[in-house]
């Protein structure tokens, strides 16, 4: 079985990060982790082709940090306070790019830090300033449970649910359809 056939599209909302414009034709739901490797993979692999439809208004981008409380991944969970939730596509996707490039540093998966330990690294190391959004942490938290939605990355297109194994090809495809 697919770790994505009990998703249910349908009990996911649009509470996230938004990015590109909101009356774009094309909604994706990116569920991720910003310490797992998975996730940094897809957000480089995608950086291109997300930039380039945004930028046509095709596609908006709608990020959702998934706390996780497994070990390693649960850094995260403080680290998702830094990133910019009203911010500029280019001011998010610079911040999502220094947290990304430095989970080894940040996050190590083979000692305990504290997350204190985490978020001074996010102030003093990385320049970053908190920007913490309980309610929207609980929203989706709230949403995942129900929808089904369990590992990380997850994208949701329409009724379309995928990973990072899909190609960039492919995804573009999705978004054609879509349209």
């Amino acid at each position: 079985m697919s770790i994505v056939e009990n998703i249910q599209p349908a009990l996911t909302n649009e509470i996230g990060i938004r990015l590109g414009n909101s009356d774009a034709p094309v909604v994706v739901k990116e569920y991720v982790n910003l310490r797992c490797p998975f996730c940094l993979k897809w957000f480089e692999d995608s950086k291109e082709t997300y930039a380039q439809l945004i930028a046509e208004g095709k596609v908006q981008r709608i990020i959702k940090l998934f706390n996780k409380e497994k070990f390693g991944l649960h850094y995260a969970n403080a680290m998702h306070d830094f990133v910019p939730k009203n911010g500029t596509y280019e001011e998010t996707i610079e911040v999502l790019d220094a947290i990304y490039h430095s989970q080894q540093e940040w996050g190590p998966m083979d000692r305990e830090v504290s997350l204190g330990d985490v978020c001074d690294y996010a102030e003093n190391r990385l320049g970053l300033v908190k920007d913490a959004d309980e309610a929207m942490q609980a929203a989706i938290l709230e949403e995942t449970t129900a929808a089904g939605i369990r590992f990380i990355p997850t994208m949701i297109i329409g009724e379309h649910v995928f990973d990072q194994k899909i190609s960039q090809e492919e995804f573009v495809e999705l978004i054609n359809k879509a349209l």
